[in-house]
């Protein structure tokens, strides 16, 4: 591991890309965080965490610092994009109900690594419905995330979320 503390002399080379999304309503969560992790994840009695399962190379997120040294402020603009196959009547019905909540999303990378976007304002969401227009198009639905929040996302164990995920999806 390469810690700038202790200076960095070592090669950190790691594998990009996302894995798995995972997704729960902001206000039902209450987190636990210190030094950048997240150490602790409940969410409301009755209400569980959503996986999203996306194809290799089609979505990814970012967390870039904006803010002003004259003001003395900082933040970070968030965004994320998310490819989903298929467009099923359930899907309709998931995704508009998305697009008007204030979500979190955590990110299982392909690192094996976890980070939670999102976090304390939720995001917001538009979707743009694709139905391709060749054989070999992509058909389903293209999300687009964005929000700001006051700190970079946290890392979070697989086994916080891995607890909390909707036993029937």
């Amino acid at each position: 591991m390469c810690e700038i503390l202790e200076g960095k002399n070592a090669v950190c080379d790691s594998v990009g890309g996302v894995k798995a999304i995972y997704a729960w309503n902001t206000a039902d969560a209450t987190i636990t965080k210190a030094n950048g992790t997240i150490s602790a994840l409940s969410l409301a009695a009755g209400k569980y965490i959503h996986k999203f399962f996306v194809e290799m190379e089609t979505s990814k997120f970012t967390a870039t610092k904006i803010g002003d040294r004259k003001n003395q402020s900082v933040a970070y603009e968030q965004t994320g994009t998310m490819m989903l196959s298929g467009n099923t009547a359930t899907d309709i019905v998931n995704l508009e109900a998305l697009e008007i909540a204030r979500t979190t999303f955590a990110v299982e990378l392909n690192d094996g690594t976890y980070e939670v976007f999102y976090e304390t304002n939720g995001a917001s969401v538009s979707g743009v419905r694709d139905s391709g227009q060749a054989y070999e198009d992509a058909n389903g639905n293209v999300l687009t995330l964005s929000g700001k929040e006051k700190n970079r996302p946290n890392k979070i164990a697989a086994g916080l979320i891995t607890a909390l995920l909707d036993p029937v999806s």
